[in-house]
């Protein structure tokens, strides 16, 4: 992505940052309940580049000042890169003439400390010819003391069986969601997609908050088109059987 493509937008994410509720609507995702907590100073990037039957557009966070800044957002602007050198490799395997195909992306802070931000990424791509854009989720959950973005596993006790901990939280969730009308999807389609099985490609997109574990769900991972992305927020208490004493999170916030 070239320098002149970014520019400061308006406005400076500092030291309490509160954020409400996101609500998404299929190119988003579900809402996410988060508590104001401090963190670093934050800005927020745009991305905005126009070229021959494409148009980027979007904006990310970037850390100011502080303690593994640089590492920071050296991850998140690899994430921005590769979706643009992806979108744009895909753009030009299209041989379609007239309009304009586009790549979406937002980068929103869900939680931070003094150590710590976790970011959800929603991109939107279309290609000129396709039916209908093709939406998708990426997470960061960087610990800044240690300079490194936090996996999964990083979480749980090494051997713990916390995919098939988290799995089941998340079937039971999903299924009450479907029940009460909040989610439109069939158990025979997630039996089918395999959304929902114990499998770390499955639980791929996750932040992490001071009081619970939020996991996304991609489109048609656990539900048709139509019905977007879906959520599951997973309390601690229920994760502490398997949490890792020595886990980065336990000095997060």
């Amino acid at each position: 992505m070239k320098p002149k493509t970014l520019r400061t937008t308006v406005g400076v994410v500092v030291a309490v940052v509160a954020i409400g509720a996101i609500a998404y609507d299929g190119f988003f995702a579900a809402p996410v309940k988060q508590e104001p907590v401090a963190g670093p100073v934050i800005v927020t990037r745009s991305i905005n580049e126009e070229g021959p039957g494409y148009s980027i557009s979007g904006s990310y966070p970037e850390i100011e000042k502080g303690t593994n800044a640089a590492a920071f957002n050296a991850y998140v602007t690899g994430i921005v890169q590769n979706e643009e050198n992806g979108f744009k490799q895909n753009l030009s395997e299209v041989a379609v003439a007239g309009g304009t195909s586009t790549l979406t992306m937002q980068g929103a802070v869900v939680a931070t400390s003094t150590d710590f931000v976790s970011v959800l990424f929603s991109t939107e791509s279309f290609l000129v010819g396709m039916a209908h854009p093709s939406d998708a989720m990426i997470s960061v959950n960087f610990d800044l003391s240690r300079g490194k973005n936090i996996a999964l596993s990083d979480l749980f006790i090494p051997g713990a069986d916390y995919l098939n901990v988290i799995a089941d939280y998340a079937a039971n969730d999903i299924a009450d969601q479907i029940k009460n009308g909040t989610y439109f999807s069939t158990s025979e389609y997630i039996t089918q997609s395999g959304g929902l099985a114990a499998d770390p490609a499955n639980f791929e997109v996750f932040n992490i908050t001071p009081h619970a574990l939020i996991l996304h769900f991609q489109e048609y991972q656990v539900g048709p088109y139509a019905s977007g992305s879906a959520t599951t927020t997973i309390p601690w208490d229920a994760l502490s059987s398997i949490v890792s004493p020595v886990s980065p999170f336990l000095h997060l916030f």
